[in-house]
């Protein structure tokens, strides 16, 4: 919240008291703590200034460093020649015009001024709690251009993207930037990879970036179930084999690639690279279920088509869950219901071995009717089951294949409703 007549923000932290088992919410209680960040202040210019990690167990506060000053850097009478280098290896591409892009050092200063920041770490178990202040994260002192924060699931870990090289002709996302592995128990920093400035890829929708891009945590360790055992912690990344560009040959009939990078705890080293999964198309998304199980989905800009691929632990491809157009709404299958899980990752909802749910908008000609369907992939062939639909309107056509066990509705109405979430028996949200 804002402090009143002060250009300053203050962090609460709110929770539920008393007894949460009572029916009764009269004896339940929420209580607000300040949250003493003393001197510092948040810093929201790249986003919200806090986040949790994947397991809830921290909470990790951007700020302005101490060092920062008051005043920003004043405009020089002459910011002289706008010098750019061109550095060793880079190759010549076509560029496309963006607005808003660095054009000096003068703008360089600025930036650097104004996105600086530190990171804080508060133990939401113990210190919060006792209202102590937050600690500094020992590899962030004297503050970094921070890209973005990712936690691993079992929140030893940060995987950490920070802006290194700048650029006068791409925009802040194709920025040169550092990887870099933060270890919150021993204060040690490891650099994963450092990503040049991305101003080579070419102008095709089917291009992208030759680096190594999508970094994130594996959420399942190195496959199977997660138990939070920070031994199993793996890397994930994704590598254009065509050199990014759609007009070279791909390399074994793959455009794209997924590799894990499993971390050594004892050595705090990075095994070598092993490939996941290759695609013949551009990577789009990857969604685990707890079991290990995934769909990966990938893409093919010039003519809007996509696939989805139901893998095994390992990676390996169990069969084909669809190829169509994304631009035929009308017969959209949806996408893969997730939850959350215990440390914080979102799983694929599976409620047997073999099946998952299917949530949509459900775009038709009588406008959008959300449905959920519940897909088996067990059988020779793919069957999709219609388990609810959103009430149909009171004029309009219907098709009977798109409703609950192929039956027109009788009882129509004006009113729309979506899905929230799917509920065991049990009554607890999934």
């Amino acid at each position: 919240s804002k402090v009143k007549n002060e250009a300053r923000l203050e962090l609460y932290q709110c929770q539920l008291s008393g007894d949460n088992n009572a029916n009764d919410e009269s004896k339940q209680i929420w209580t607000m703590t300040k949250i003493q960040l003393q001197n510092h202040k948040m810093n929201f210019i790249q986003g919200c200034a806090y986040q949790f990690s994947t397991d809830g167990s921290k909470l990790f506060i951007k700020v302005v460093p101490s060092t920062t000053s008051s005043t920003p850097p004043k405009e020089p009478v002459s910011t002289g020649p706008a010098i750019q280098l061109v550095e060793r290896g880079a190759r010549k591409a076509p560029g496309r015009t963006y607005q808003d892009l660095l054009k000096n050092g003068y703008d360089e200063a600025k930036l650097r001024y104004y996105c600086t920041t530190e990171v804080l770490c508060i133990d939401m178990t113990t210190t919060a709690v006792k209202g102590e202040e937050p600690t500094l994260v020992p590899q962030s002192k004297g503050g970094h251009l921070i890209q973005s924060l990712n936690s691993s699931p079992c929140g030893r870990y940060v995987l950490a993207q920070l802006t290194t090289k700048f650029s006068y002709s791409v925009p802040i996302s194709r920025f040169g930037k550092d990887i870099v592995l933060w270890d919150l128990n021993n204060n040690q920093e490891l650099k994963v990879a450092s990503i040049p400035v991305n101003d080579e890829i070419p102008l095709s929708f089917d291009a992208c970036s030759r680096h190594p891009r999508g970094y994130r945590f594996h959420p399942c360790g190195t496959g199977g179930e997660d138990d939070g055992d920070d031994t199993m912690t793996t890397i994930m990344f994704v590598k254009a084999t065509d050199g990014g560009d759609p007009a070279n040959d791909p390399v074994d009939g793959e455009r794209d690639a997924l590799y894990c990078q499993t971390i050594d705890t004892d050595a705090f080293t990075l095994h070598e690279p092993t490939k996941f999964v290759g695609l013949e198309w551009r990577y789009s998304d990857l969604d685990f279920s707890e079991s290990g199980m995934a769909i990966v989905e990938e893409y093919r800009w010039k003519d809007r088509m996509e696939r989805k691929w139901i893998l095994n632990a390992d990676g390996t491809k169990l069969r084909m869950l669809w190829e169509r157009s994304w631009e035929d709404r009308y017969n959209s299958p949806g996408e893969p219901l997730t939850r959350r899980g215990a440390k914080g990752q979102y799983f694929i909802v599976q409620p047997t071995p073999t099946s998952i749910y299917l949530s949509g908008a459900g775009a038709s000609s009588v406008g959008d009717r959300p449905f959920l369907d519940v897909l088996d992939f067990g059988s020779e062939e793919v069957k999709t089951t219609r388990l609810w639909r959103c009430t149909a309107p009171v004029e309009g056509e219907l098709d009977a294949s798109k409703e609950v066990n192929g039956v027109l509705p009788t009882d129509r109405k004006d009113i729309y409703e979506s899905l929230v979430c799917v509920m065991p028996d049990n009554d607890s949200i999934m």
